[in-house]
């Protein structure tokens, strides 16, 4: 017996003919050519319409809250006319002295939601020497630090803003 006779026949690919390797690109269509991608817009899920939402109507104006004058008038100086839905909602709570958590979206005007109170709360009880505000970013730390002074321009309320690895003194000065 012959050697070869006992030995599988390999297949022999002429030239040309061989099956084209795909190198992982199994979604890739025949006609795309290099560098062309599929449309991403095939994964997209369009948004259905939607019946527009009825707006918060407020209850309250600025004017209505019992707060001293100053602070209503330095209110009127940041162009604060009617309270948002966060505000309206919290500070008439806040300022009888009930404690609460607010949850509300950025810029919805969560930082004069409590600061309002705050502030009408040292104007009543002077004897009351500070309110410690802790909040868990630098950036928020300095809008509150911010709004605050705005909110209190000429009534003798002052206020600084600590913040963790900056210097404490200079924090102070300033």
């Amino acid at each position: 017996m012959d050697n070869n006779e006992n030995k599988p026949k390999r297949k022999r690919f002429k030239r040309n003919t061989r099956p084209t390797q795909n190198h992982g690109n199994q979604n890739r269509k025949k006609h795309q050519g290099r560098g062309q991608r599929p449309s991403v817009d095939q994964y997209i899920e369009k948004n259905r319409a939607t019946k527009p939402e009825k707006g918060y109507e407020t209850k309250h104006k600025f004017s209505d809250f019992d707060l001293h004058d100053s602070l209503k008038t330095n209110i009127a100086r940041r162009d604060y006319e009617t309270p948002t839905e966060v505000q309206d909602k919290t500070i008439p709570e806040i300022l009888t002295g009930k404690d609460l958590i607010g949850i509300a979206g950025t810029g919805t005007g969560k930082t004069a939601a409590f600061l309002i109170p705050v502030i009408q709360d040292l104007i009543n009880n002077p004897h009351k020497e500070t309110t410690l505000i802790i909040t868990p970013t630098r950036e928020l730390a300095s809008q509150i630090f911010e709004e605050f002074k705005q909110l209190t321009k000429g009534m003798k309320l002052y206020t600084t803003c600590l913040i963790g690895g900056a210097s404490v003194g200079q924090s102070i000065r300033d």
